[in-house]
């Protein structure tokens, strides 16, 4: 006599429940895990992971296949989505992809944007000959990264150092202050600032770019609101140096990017907002020449 349809899958069910048991423990694992690390990425990772072998855990449990087509679609899933990573990944890792750049992602420290590279001294500085808009202003730079149409290398200059004010972050280049006084002194003024530097990284550029241009005069601004904690922050940079900037690719990382990146589109980033509220906070409204108001 045939078995009805509902005998004969008993015993499918009954063999995928121990590996769909396995799944459900590893699922409790990782959660129970999960609590156990700091790294907001790596709870991230464990609800990801928990997630999909709990999907799976269920998929076994009501599948109508034979435990071997079942199994084989998990390990072909599986071994998918780890090759698809392990691409990206490779990618990253022979610096073909920065995957900070294709995640937008928001840098809190100027060492880790992939506009900059790093110096053991400066820390960091943009990138030579980088040319760009943002938020609708093109900024241009020369070949050593500062914010300059073009490079000098003639002597009797005015060379002027600083931090975000004198590199004119979010001001068009006609309009900052190097550009201002170049055109009501009628002679070569050099812009030699970056932003986030501070007493002593401007210091380093004075001795390394503005020092050989032999300048007649040097202008060097000071910004009363941080660069007394900047004096602090550089120190404390400079100590921890070699953990901060030790991989590369740990930065152009697909997944120490990818994984920031769902967390802020889900909302789950309390550090980013926590720091747009602190931004906030510090800003103000300022009515332009043509009457506009700009945070």
């Amino acid at each position: 006599m045939a078995l009805r349809p509902e005998e004969d899958r008993k015993p499918q069910r009954a063999a995928l429940a121990a590996p769909a048991l396995v799944l459900v423990a590893g699922t409790v694992a990782l959660l129970w895990w999960k609590p156990a690390v700091e790294s907001p990425n790596a709870h991230l990772l464990a609800d990801v992971a928990a997630s999909y072998l709990l999907a799976w855990g269920g998929v076994l449990l009501v599948s109508r296949r034979s435990p071997g087509e079942t199994a084989k679609g998990f390990a072909v899933t599986t071994a998918t989505l780890v090759l698809l990573v392990g691409l990206l990944e490779a990618a990253a890792l022979a610096g073909l992809v920065d995957f900070r750049e294709v995640f937008a992602r928001q840098f809190l420290d100027p060492w880790d944007n992939p506009g900059n590279v790093t110096d053991p001294v400066l820390l960091h500085i943009r990138k030579p000959d980088s040319d760009f808009v943002w938020n609708g202003v093109r900024y241009q730079y020369d070949d050593n990264g500062f914010r300059n149409r073009e490079s000098s290398r003639t002597a009797d200059v005015v060379v002027v150092v600083g931090d975000s004010f004198v590199e004119g972050w979010e001001v068009p280049q006609d309009e900052i202050v190097t550009s201002r006084l170049g055109r009501a002194l009628g002679r070569r003024v050099v812009n030699l600032a970056q932003s986030g530097y501070g007493p002593q990284q401007e210091l380093e550029v004075l001795r390394r770019f503005g020092l050989p241009l032999a300048p007649k005069v040097c202008i060097w601004g000071f910004f009363e609101g941080n660069d007394l904690r900047d004096v602090h922050r550089y120190e404390k940079v400079r100590r921890s140096w070699g953990a901060l900037v030790g991989s590369a690719f740990s930065q152009r990382s697909f997944a120490a990017n990818a994984l920031p990146a769902i967390r802020r589109l889900t909302g789950l980033d309390e550090g980013a907002r926590e720091s747009m509220e602190r931004m906030k906070n510090r800003s103000c409204l300022v009515r332009g020449g043509d009457g506009r108001k700009a945070r």
